[in-house]
């Protein structure tokens, strides 16, 4: 499969598990509930701005079904799921791949954007 790179790599530390993925959007989020089920997110505003139709913290199938109805180019954006020791986060690579489009909040991941751990 040209173009799909997807690698899980458990940890010996801390018994965490690493996860990335360069994938659409859609991709990313339906993988990232799998591989963790009560996994949260929460949409970065400094990057996608404002979407009132996304409350501030949603499941990721939820987050699916939102854009599906109100903005579904999203869906199709090429984005990039990184879960590892530093970071828990969702990049769309066509707006920043410094800044995360989405936050994760998933148990064994590291708190998002220095917050504490859930």
């Amino acid at each position: 499969m040209r173009g799909k790179v997807l690698y899980l790599v458990m940890s010996k530390q801390r018994g965490a598990n690493d996860m990335k993925l360069n994938e659409k959007l859609k991709i990313c989020l339906l993988a990232l509930e799998s591989r963790h089920p009560k996994s949260l997110v929460e949409i970065n505003e400094a990057v996608l701005g404002h979407l009132s139709f996304l409350p501030g913290v949603c499941t990721p199938s939820g987050v699916v079904e939102l854009l599906e109805i109100n903005a579904p180019h999203l869906l199709h954006a090429l984005a990039c799921l990184v879960i590892n020791a530093q970071t828990s986060e969702i990049y769309l690579v066509e707006q920043s791949q410094e800044v995360p489009a989405f936050w994760i909040f998933c148990e064994g991941c590291p708190p998002p954007h220095g917050e504490e751990q859930m």
